[in-house]
């Protein structure tokens, strides 16, 4: 898996100024493969724990973007379906409210792992969100179309007035039109983010 090492983890002031060269990639002995530096203890645990129990996914994603971090926040975390980018996600979220502190313990990122079940989405709550995916792509785009989600769910709310939940039927009909072509939007996605961020100069 690819990581921030610890101490590049203090040293960058933005996640915008990531580089290839701040990564390092560890294996399952939480060893550097490549890279300089210590791995960050908690994300190795966390992602660890649910490859193994997962075995069919291929890449992780964990933030602490400030949307969907809000709606971890609350008592109902729920992702309510009110928009298309909400259906997406329909049937595809688990809900963990059990916060116990840091999870710099294998044990921990194993119980993620099982709240995670066969779901692609987990809400963690008062921390973050995980996507897991069998591609980079897919949990890329997951995750950024999770945060969308979750902004116009805020926002909705925050008017004060009934939110209006889409029927049932069209959530369940929409989130199949999506799932279909996922792969190949996802892929196209990232490819067009990786261009922009290759034509920048300190991109190394």
């Amino acid at each position: 898996m690819c990581m921030l090492s610890a101490i590049n983890l203090f040293r960058i002031q933005t996640f915008l100024s990531v580089t290839p060269s701040n990564l390092i990639e560890v294996n399952e002995k939480n060893e550097v493969l490549v890279g300089e530096g210590k791995p960050e203890t908690t994300g190795f645990c966390i992602h660890q724990g649910v490859y193994k129990k997962r075995p069919d996914v291929k890449s992780i994603m964990h933030t602490h973007m400030p949307y969907a971090t809000a709606l971890t926040c609350l008592k109902d975390p729920k992702l309510l379906m009110v928009h298309q980018n909400s259906s997406r996600f329909y049937n595809r979220v688990a809900y963990d409210t059990a916060y116990t502190g840091l999870g710099d313990f294998a044990a921990e990122g194993e119980r993620l792992g099982e709240a995670l079940g066969q779901n692609s989405v987990l809400f963690m709550g008062n921390h973050g969100v995980l996507t897991a995916a069998e591609s980079v792509d897919v949990a890329f785009d997951d995750m950024y179309y999770l945060e969308r989600a979750a902004i116009i769910q805020v926002l909705a709310c925050s008017t004060n007035k009934e939110v209006k939940e889409m029927d049932e039927r069209v959530v369940a009909h929409t989130s199949q039109q999506i799932l279909e072509v996922l792969p190949l939007y996802a892929k196209r996605h990232l490819d067009s983010v990786v261009r922009r961020l290759k034509s920048r100069k300190d991109f190394v």
